[in-house]
């Protein structure tokens, strides 16, 4: 072997492996950081959103009375809607609707509504239903039993 490089018919001189050289070794002492690792982001379950990106949509079915569970009529529920979605193009409606699931949205005056309602209706939503604006995908959720339920699921993602 010169100065430490084997030479030709030399390989394996001088040099032995062992079982304990292969063998798994323990973790070291002290946990390197992961300079790598990233906090998941915020999902809509946990994150109230931005009172000017809050729009929502009830949807139920208009032929089957009772679908809507009354937050079509709740006066709570409109109160609250009233007050936490933002004002329409009009300067004057909540960008919040109460629409049939046969509604195509084609004389809706608010573009936020309408792409709201095209791209829920591509999920194949439930029926009856709270469609909620997130800012990105559209929330689609199936409608509460009860108005009281309702109003605490949208203070869920509106805020009190």
């Amino acid at each position: 072997m010169a100065q430490g490089i084997p030479m030709p018919g030399e390989v394996g001189k001088g040099f032995r492996i062992t079982i304990e050289d292969l063998a798994p070794r323990p973790p070291p002492d002290k946990p390197v950081d992961d300079p790598i690792t990233v906090s998941p982001p915020a999902t809509p379950e946990t994150t109230v959103i931005p009172k000017d990106k809050f729009r929502v949509i009830v949807t139920y079915e208009s032929s089957v009375p009772g679908s809507s569970n009354g937050a079509v009529t709740d006066p709570a529920i409109q109160a609250y809607l009233n007050t936490h979605c933002p004002i329409g193009p009009d300067g004057k409606t909540p960008e919040r609707r109460y629409w049939d699931q046969h509604e195509t949205a084609a004389r809706e005056v608010s573009p936020a509504l309408r792409s709201l309602w095209q791209a829920a209706k591509q999920k194949n939503h439930p029926v009856p239903a709270l469609i909620i604006d997130t800012g990105a995908e559209p929330l689609v959720l199936p409608l509460p039993k009860t108005p009281s339920e309702t109003l605490s699921l949208l203070k869920k993602y509106g805020g009190e």
